[in-house]
């Protein structure tokens, strides 16, 4: 992208938004604001509002990328430490992100119901129309394999709540790929993981 913005091809792409209304939207099904959700487009269209379009080269990354106060993304809430490693890595090359105090963040928790699986299910149920689940289950399969046996059982756990047919065959792939993969060279994540368990 860097090398195409040089020579004044720049890359653009279409602005869409989705329009709810505020009273639909405090009685809603989920929490509007979740960004693991998708408003359903059947409901709620994308309509085209602009064009976004990269055309000119950073100068220096960390002053005109990695400002937090420009970040969509809200770090703080779903992984504080990733968060502080993010900020306090830069804070040295910015003024932007210069120390501040902000001591009403606080972190926040919350459960998993069957609606987060529905649109899991939706997209498999799609994958399946279009001829595309073999390859999720071969993708699937070729990065859990390298996960420790504990961290495998949980993912195919957690698949059989979109559906049973992904969690079997995810099972039945692993299990063929068993033989290949040398699990003492597990990253020290996973080993902090399993240790925790016992």
């Amino acid at each position: 992208m860097y090398n195409s913005i040089e020579r004044g091809e720049y890359p653009s792409w279409t602005m869409m938004l989705q329009v709810m209304d505020p009273k639909e939207a405090e009685t809603y099904k989920w929490n509007i604001f979740d960004i693991t959700k998708i408003w359903p487009h059947k409901d709620y269209p994308l309509m085209p509002v602009g064009k976004l379009t990269l055309n000119k080269n950073p100068e220096n990354h960390f002053h005109d990328l990695d400002p937090w106060h420009r970040t969509i993304r809200k770090t703080y809430g779903a992984c504080p430490e990733t968060a502080q490693c993010e900020w306090t890595a830069t804070m040295a090359l910015t003024q932007t992100t210069s120390p501040c105090s902000y001591p009403a963040i606080q972190a926040f928790s919350s459960e998993v119901t069957d609606e987060d699986w529905e649109q899991p299910r939706n997209l498999w149920k799609l994958f399946k129309e279009n001829g595309d689940d073999d390859k999720l289950i071969h993708n699937l399969s070729g990065h859990v394999n390298k996960a420790l046996p504990e961290v495998q059982k949980d993912t195919i756990r957690m698949w059989a709540k979109v559906d049973e047919d992904i969690s079997k065959r995810l099972e039945k792939d692993l299990n063929e790929k068993k033989s290949k993969v040398d699990h003492q060279k597990a990253p020290p994540s996973q080993t902090a993981l399993a240790r925790r368990r016992k």
